[in-house]
C-alpha cells in the first residue's frame, strides 16, 4: 500500500522502486519493514488506507521475484534529490539517492 500511495502515477516499475527503497533501508538498519515505513518523518502516507491497483500487485510480484534496479537507493523524493545521500537516478517524477 505504501508503494501505491507514494508512486501510483509511476507505474509498475516506479512502485517496485519504492518497495526496493523500503527493503534496502530495512536491510541497512535492521528494522522491520513496518518500522521503516512508520518511522517518524519518513512516509507521510504510512497508515493511510488504499485499495491498491493491479499494477501494485504486479510490482510486488516483481520485487518478490528479485527485481531490484534501485542501485541500493535508501531515499526518494518527488521534489528533486533529497538533501541527504548520494544522488543516483531519476525515474518519472521521483529522485533516488543512497
Amino acid at each position: 500500500a505504501i508503494a501505491y500511495a507514494e508512486a501510483r502515477g509511476e507505474g509498475v516499475k516506479g512502485m517496485a522502486l519504492v518497495m526496493n527503497v523500503v527493503i534496502n533501508r530495512s536491510r541497512k538498519t535492521g528494522q522491520s519493514i513496518h518500522d521503516v515505513i512508520h518511522a517518524t518523518g519518513q512516509f507521510y502516507t504510512a497508515g493511510m488506507t488504499y485499495d491498491v491497483s493491479e499494477e501494485c500487485h504486479e510490482a510486488l510480484a516483481l520485487v518478490m521475484d528479485g527485481y531490484d534496479e534501485s542501485q541500493g537507493a535508501l531515499y526518494f523524493s518527488a521534489h528533486g534529490y533529497p538533501i541527504y545521500g548520494e544522488p543516483l537516478f531519476q525515474y518519472g517524477k521521483h529522485y533516488f539517492s543512497k
